[in-house]
């Protein structure tokens, strides 16, 4: 499966860890996208680069994706190509 699309929204720092709620919409072929949700958080700093926040952020994302039942038993594959997927990060 292909991640397609990926928005970052209410993201926050409560003064040991930033979180924020990550969504992800996944192709396979021509098959109807599927849309997961995750809860994330990385431990970085306030000071620290936002781009590392975010990457931290949609790493821990797709460490969860990873856990769910289809991805785990081997039967599908995330590919992430940030070249072509569409990241929203408000």
């Amino acid at each position: 499966m292909q991640v397609t699309n990926i928005d970052v929204n209410n993201q926050c720092f409560n003064g040991t860890a930033h979180t924020a709620s990550v969504s992800m919409e996944l192709r396979s072929g021509e098959q109807t996208p599927t849309n997961v949700h995750f809860l994330c958080r990385t431990d970085r700093g306030a000071d620290c680069p936002s781009t590392l926040v975010l990457y931290d952020l949609l790493q821990d994302a797709l460490r969860q994706a990873r856990r769910m039942p289809g991805f785990r038993a081997g039967e599908k594959d995330i590919e992430v190509d940030v070249t072509t997927a569409t990241i929203t990060a408000a």
